[in-house]
């Protein structure tokens, strides 16, 4: 896995981890969509598409009743040789919900 300008580069066969840790009080208030089917595992997976192709991660974050300061950290991990792993994103409370796309194109 590499960070590009248009997401996480894989490979075919490698096997992909997100994690999501809330911050302190804010709960496990968060969902995620891979590949637009809520049936897949979008939190841990092998990457089963061709080079060209790409992965789709649709993440939901919920932040109601959180106070100023509340935030998730996403940490995404692949297993392929010459991974550059764990990347780290953070979700800021500034709004009752969000959503973030990550791209997994396939290399």
């Amino acid at each position: 896995m590499k960070d590009t300008a248009i997401g996480f580069t894989v490979n075919q066969g490698e096997n992909v981890t997100i994690d999501v840790y809330p911050s302190v009080g804010l709960g496990n208030n968060y969902t995620a969509v891979r590949d637009g089917d809520p049936a897949k595992d979008a939190f841990r997976w092998s990457v089963t598409k061709s080079a060209g192709q790409q992965h789709a991660v649709l993440m939901y974050f919920d932040f109601t009743g959180a106070g100023p300061g509340s935030q998730y950290r996403i940490v995404f991990n692949g297993d392929a040789a010459g991974n550059e792993g764990p990347f780290t994103r953070y979700v800021r409370y500034t709004s009752p919900t969000y959503q973030r796309n990550y791209l997994f194109p396939v290399v």
